[in-house]
């Protein structure tokens, strides 16, 4: 008898020519043989003028085909910060959601969750009927849905996957949505980075308010201008992704920048130091160099702070809870109770 072909691996072939068409022309999908929970990885490159760099960011990619996908409603609850509480400190119902549901094998979750967080994975939920992906991040899925919600993977072979049905590869803004997954790795780079300067920043700080040698603090503002080009260096920067917060902080790091020009390093020394320890009334010279260093300690408190917002908020968007609706849904899918 000769070799035949399988259904599965007509699905399989289907859903691959899907996915591909469905992704930005330029980036590269790659199918991983043999696979161990990664089906592909996809590089992301984009246009600079005539030619087509790499990014140096990957989505890695668990795909599944079925023949044709059902929408179903999803009742959502509030709730607090899940990596406070747990589902059992969970609100009432306030809001519907259009979700379609996959039975997804416990390995694959776990593969996940073992993966950690600054290395995604993406569920590729292709319909072959409508030539349609639908995305969920399992990652964050078992962080923030599955493990508050008490469900042991230890102790099923597989869990349901509810995936908004916004979540589609189709929709306008789809691609940026995959960069945002793509430059994690970059994004909790700049976060650590930011921490650990945050830190030094408040010592630094501390011994420009005491210090009374003028060289003293031109040396710790010339480490204070080191770490603000040593963060603005970080390539997330000049990423355009869905999070409006980064923008925001690239604005705050420039103007750090700005203020700690390196030929004015030495004037903005004396100026301190004579707002705040030279024997005089003018209050206004003190309160200016109180000014100028306050503004060095809130610039990285607003910068190590990106982390949290990113673990609090950001993590969850995309996803069928509460908190991940009103930041990144759709609202022709979600809609508060009161209103239907």
């Amino acid at each position: 008898m000769a070799k035949k072909r399988g259904e599965t691996h007509l699905m399989e072939d289907a859903s691959e020519g899907i996915i591909g068409n469905l992704l930005p022309e330029l980036w590269v999908m790659r199918k991983l043989h043999p696979d161990y929970g990664v089906d592909y990885t996809i590089e992301v490159f984009e246009k600079s003028g005539t030619s087509f760099p790499t990014m140096g960011e990957f989505l890695y990619v668990q795909a599944k085909s079925i023949a044709s996908t059902e929408k179903k409603v999803l009742p959502i609850a509030s709730r607090l910060n899940v990596e406070k509480y747990t589902a059992s400190n969970n609100g009432e119902v306030e809001m519907t959601l259009d979700v379609v549901k996959y039975q997804l094998d416990s390995d694959t979750i776990d593969n996940a969750r073992l993966m950690g967080p600054a290395t995604p994975l993406l569920l590729f939920l292709v319909d072959l009927e409508l030539k349609e992906v639908f995305y969920i991040c399992l990652t964050d899925y078992y962080d923030k849905i599955i493990e508050p919600n008490g469900v042991k993977l230890d102790g099923q072979a597989s869990v349901v996957i509810n995936i908004p049905y916004a979540n589609r590869l189709t929709k306008n803004g789809s691609a940026d949505v995959m960069r945002f997954f793509a430059c994690r790795p970059k994004l909790y780079g700049l976060i650590s980075l930011a921490n650990y300067q945050r830190r030094e920043v408040q010592f630094l700080v501390q011994d420009i308010e005491t210090q009374r040698d003028v060289r003293r603090i031109v040396l710790d503002l010339y480490i204070l201008r080191r770490f603000a080009l040593r963060l603005r260096a970080m390539p997330l920067w000049d990423r355009i992704i869905v999070w409006e917060a980064v923008q925001c902080q690239k604005a705050v790091l420039d103007n750090v920048i700005e203020t700690l020009d390196e030929t004015k390093l030495l004037a903005l020394a004396e100026k301190i130091l004579s707002g705040l320890h030279e024997e005089h009334n003018d209050r206004e010279k003190f309160i200016e160099a109180a000014r100028i260093i306050s503004g060095f300690s809130n610039a990285w408190s607003s910068l190590a702070n990106l982390g949290n917002m990113f673990e609090e908020l950001m993590r969850e968007c995309f996803l069928p809870s509460y908190i991940g609706q009103l930041s990144s849904g759709d609202e022709d899918h979600y809609r508060v109770i009161t209103e239907i």
